[in-house]
Order: C-alpha cells, then structure tokens, then sequence
C-alpha cells in the first residue's frame, strides 16, 4: 500500500509481483484481521489491481513507445498505442465495478461473527476486557464503508485521466433491487467523498483516548480523505482538515509512532501548496511532495 504514496507509478517488475499476491489474499491477508489496515480482501485486490494499471498507464504514455509505434503502423489502422489505451479504459471501467459493487452489509455480517467467535473462545483462556478493540457489527460496516469510499477515491483519482469525467459507467450495486444503474466519474467521485468524511468524522469526533480508538486502524483512509481535502476548498472541508491534523497530532504522541507525524507533516504542506496554486490536481502530481515511497499508514 506504500506504492499508493508515490508521484509516479511502481516499476512494473514490482507491478507484476504485487498482482502474485492476488492468488493468495485470501488465505494469507484474511481481511486484514491481523494487522493494522482492517481492508477488506476485496478491496486490498482492488488497490493492487490500480496500482498495476497505474504502471501500465504510465508505459502506454511514454513519447518514446508512442512514438515507435506510430512510426511502425503505416496502413492506416488504429495503432498499438491507440489499442493499449482503449484496453486500459475497459479495465478501468472493469474495476470501477468491481470496487462499487462490494457488498459492504454481508462482510460486515461475515466480520461481526467472526468477531464474536474469537471473543467467546477468549473467555476460556484471558480476560476479555485486555482485547485489541471489540468491534460490534455497526463498526465492521463503517470500517467497510471508510475503506469502501477511499478505495474508490484512489482509483478515480490515480487512473481517471484514463476516462472522460462524465462518461456515464454502467454498473451494478448489491444493495438495490435493480440490476444496474448508471453513473459518472464525477459522480462516483463526489459520493464516495462525501461518504469517506462523514463516516471518519464519526470516528476522529469521539476518540478520547487514540490507543483504544478505531481511528488508529484508519490511517489509509485517513491518508486518503487527506489528500481529496487538499483539491477542495468548501468550508466544511476546511474543517475536516483541522479535525484530521488534531486527531494525526494526538494520536501520533498517543501511539508514540514517527510515522504518523510524517502523514500529518505532508498533509499540512500538500495544504498549503494547493492553497498557493488552486487547480485540479492528479492523484500524481499531489503524490509529488511526498518524500518518496512512503508508510505513513503503518
């Protein structure tokens, strides 16, 4: 997930190797229950798979192929570089899909059991008052919800260039009774926003003590509600970022964790740099102050 906070995308040798990891998130990163980036196993894949096209977006780009390939097509049809664009708008859309329609409700379900499992078998062997966190079903469908929107979020931002904003998607959503609906990036873009913010507000709002708190699991979408709030300049968003640095702040001396007063460091700068030169940013060229590859999250 580091390779989310670069300028430019990953090396494709290392774009390939990371999509060997889809085989086996499964069996091996299990929703992430074992570590500090709760995601679930769907959407974990579905940042792999953007990273990938990210790299891939890139190499279709650069002057040099387009222009090899132009000089190599001379009886007028469409060329390579032209195809490989189109091939990567299908896989965009493909993904888009597959992102909006995960079904937040019934791996909260699958979660929340899980959940009660372990924490009835913990009763015959500690006391269950020294757990992590004690997650109920309404915290597995915000954590779904908060990873949901950001996963949507980086998607949009890092790889929409690759699509008209308006462009309308035809996609299908678990949660409705109609087969499918359709909607635009812009679209796409302005609900999952709105639902990352009010759904981590929720959480930033009522943290008292940040070691016992949900917040110190949402440092990626933390991260990433960060980065969409320095290309909006609504007053709501203004405030957003005065609870998102205070929260960064405490839960940095909290947790003790350098790396968390990294995050909230850049976020301040990427602030001010878009304060200073309002215009729409790519995910890219936002990624550009960040010190390099990055583990703000972790």
């Amino acid at each position: 997930m580091s390779y989310t906070t670069i300028s430019s995308s990953l090396p494709m040798l290392d774009a390939r190797r990371q999509l060997e990891y889809t085989d086996v998130i499964q069996e091996v990163y299990q929703d992430g229950s074992g570590t500090c980036i709760p995601c679930p196993n769907q959407l974990f894949d579905a940042i792999i798979r953007i990273n990938h096209l990210r790299a891939l977006a890139e190499s279709c780009s650069s002057p040099a192929i387009i222009e090899l390939q132009d000089l190599d097509r001379e009886d007028g049809s469409p060329s390579s570089s032209t195809s490989s664009t189109t091939s990567l708008k299908a896989s965009v859309h493909a993904l888009l899909q597959d992102i909006l329609s995960f079904p937040i409700a019934s791996w909260a379900d699958s979660m929340h059991q899980q959940t009660v499992t372990r924490q009835q078998a913990a009763y015959s062997r500690s006391d269950p008052k020294k757990a992590f966190l004690r997650p109920d079903r309404a915290d597995w469908v915000r954590i779904a919800s908060i990873y949901h929107a950001a996963t949507a979020i980086y998607c949009v931002r890092s790889l929409g260039q690759l699509l008209d904003p308006d462009q309308l998607l035809h996609v299908s959503f678990p949660s409705t009774t109609s087969t499918a609906s359709y909607v635009s990036m812009s679209d796409i873009l302005l609900v999952a926003r709105k639902i990352l913010r009010e759904k981590l507000r929720e959480v930033l709002l009522t943290v008292s003590d940040p070691r016992k708190s949900f917040v110190k699991v949402m440092l990626w979408p933390m991260f990433v509600a960060g980065v969409e709030a320095a290309v909006d300049c609504q007053p709501e968003t203004v405030q957003f970022r005065s609870l998102l640095e205070s929260v960064l702040r405490r839960l940095c001396r909290s947790l003790g964790t350098l790396s968390i007063c990294g995050l909230r460091s850049f976020l301040l700068s990427l602030w001010e740099h878009a304060r200073l030169h309002p215009h729409l940013w790519s995910w890219s060229e936002l990624m550009a102050l960040s010190p390099g590859r990055s583990v703000f999250f972790m």
